[in-house]
């Protein structure tokens, strides 16, 4: 349905949890990173465009500032073209996760797993809604991967 449009050498378990293993959507595919314990999806805490902003959970509405892609383990925000980053390159539980621009660094790659789990290419940390909360600008950080549903997302296509 996407063809591998130049993506050869890939395969389903380096994260895309897509129908088709090995087969990747073009990079300009956006996306919501759903919760799907809530809902909401994540967002880019006040739209903030500085390096550093703080990611959140909020009701989907469209803006780009809750616009994915993804692509060799990269989120990318549509509004800015920052990527999820973890901060200071420290995968320890409760670190931040934030919005800077792309290096290429493996704290700036994530693996989309079966289980709903995104977890950092740095370890077994995986973004996490803070005190399993449920309410609307609830914390997103990292956490030990454990699977439970406050760390369960989905990447859900928009267009």
């Amino acid at each position: 349905m996407w063809g591998n449009r130049g993506h050869h050498g890939h395969h389903g378990h380096h994260g895309f949890p897509g129908p088709y293993p090995g087969q990747y959507p073009p990079p300009e595919t956006y996306y919501y990173i759903r919760h799907r314990q809530t809902g909401m999806v994540i967002d880019i805490r006040d739209c903030a465009r500085h390096s550093g902003a703080t990611i959140c959970l909020w009701p989907q509405n469209g803006g780009d500032n809750q616009l994915w892609t993804y692509h060799d383990g990269v989120l990318r925000s549509k509004m800015h073209g920052k990527v999820l980053d973890v901060k200071d390159n420290r995968p320890h539980p409760g670190n931040d996760v934030i919005l800077w621009d792309y290096n290429g660094g493996n704290n700036q790659r994530w693996r989309v797993e079966y289980d709903g789990t995104i977890v950092s290419y740095l370890g077994n940390v995986a973004l996490d809604v803070m005190n399993n909360a449920t309410h609307q600008g609830a914390e997103v950080k990292l956490w030990n991967r454990h699977g439970a549903p406050n760390q369960q997302f989905v990447l859900d296509r928009a267009y």
